[in-house]
């Protein structure tokens, strides 16, 4: 089956789902599946900026697209047929996270205590 490939930021519009692209990029990223990528400011500054790459285990949702404005910057695009599990695989990571820092358990454990 071939997959359009897609933006975050258009797939989460289409779908209507309640999450931004920095913020599913930052979740991905606890889950493994995407990295923060730095590299030297081309403008000779010195500075040190980034940009979200798909890691090997990210490839089954996406590919690494080349931008076009830096040699070694690419852009995350998504199969259309994966993203929900992409999106589902973000909320974990978000879940996961936050229940290491405020501890216990989600509100639906709750109730059936």
């Amino acid at each position: 089956m071939i997959s359009k490939l897609k933006t975050a930021k258009v797939l989460l519009a289409e779908n209507k789902l309640p999450m931004d692209a920095a913020s599913f990029y930052k979740s991905l990223i606890l889950t493994g599946a995407m990295k923060d990528v730095e590299y030297a400011s081309t403008t000779g500054s010195g500075e040190m900026k980034s940009f979200v790459q798909l890691t090997d285990q990210g490839l089954e949702y996406g590919e690494n697209k080349a931008s076009g404005w830096h040699e070694l910057k690419t852009e995350p695009k998504f199969y259309e047929h994966q993203f929900g599990q992409a999106y589902m695989a973000a909320c974990q990571g978000a879940l996961d996270h936050a229940k290491t820092i405020f501890g216990g358990h989600t509100i639906a454990e709750k109730g059936q205590q």
